[in-house]
């Protein structure tokens, strides 16, 4: 199996980061299966953001929805201003259909079909 390449610049290896993040240091990801392929300093740079805007421990509960949601969209934007293409992994995509499940939940607007996510 090939090291995923990092999603902004195409370098081999990358790491993988988690997009959700943990409420705080040490504790479970928040969506563990939802990662991101990054280099060290691509890697480094979006911890790095996080910290700035205060986005890199959510608090626990229901009350993190909004900054989980915040954090991917915010990634995502920058793969965009990057011109990069979007490339998940099948278990990473699972994750963002959880993700996007749990937020239909939060906002009532349709009863999710969680047996559609394995």
């Amino acid at each position: 199996m090939m090291a995923p390449a990092c999603q902004f610049c195409g370098r081999e290896p990358a790491e993988l980061h988690h997009l959700t993040g943990r409420p705080a240091p040490g504790a479970s990801y928040l969506d563990p299966q939802l990662v991101f392929p990054l280099c060290r300093r691509h890697h480094a740079q979006t911890h790095e953001l996080l910290r700035r805007s205060r986005t890199d421990f959510l608090p626990a509960g229901p009350e993190q929805l909004p900054g989980r949601v915040l954090r991917v969209a915010e990634l995502l934007a920058r793969v965009a201003d990057a011109e990069r293409e979007l490339a998940l992994s099948p278990r990473s995509a699972i994750g963002l259909a959880r993700l996007l499940l749990d937020t239909a939940d939060g906002l009532a607007i349709a009863e999710p079909r969680r047996e559609a996510v394995s």
